[in-house]
């Protein structure tokens, strides 16, 4: 499918979906993996860490690292145990 043709059918421009993609992607890495903020952006693509940090605060309104905090602290929280 061209450009145009995916542009008209889902009404989002091909740079939103790449756009939307690598955020997908970063938010992917910053839970399953321990790689620094600068390594994802290397990893995605950006030229430069910054640009990344704008573009994902963009886009959710959140830091890459306060994302990756927000989105571990749950799962370190220790489970209460029952005895039986």
């Amino acid at each position: 499918m061209n450009i145009f043709l995916y542009a008209k059918s889902t009404g989002q421009s091909f740079n939103s979906w790449k756009r939307l993609l690598r955020i997908q992607k970063a938010e992917r890495l910053l839970i399953n993996t321990q790689k620094s903020v600068a390594d994802i952006s290397e990893i995605l693509g950006y030229e430069n860490p910054e640009t990344f940090i704008r573009a994902f605060k963009k886009e959710l309104h959140i830091t890459p690292a306060k994302y990756r905090n927000r989105e571990i602290t749950p799962k370190t929280v220790s489970v209460e145990t029952h005895s039986i």
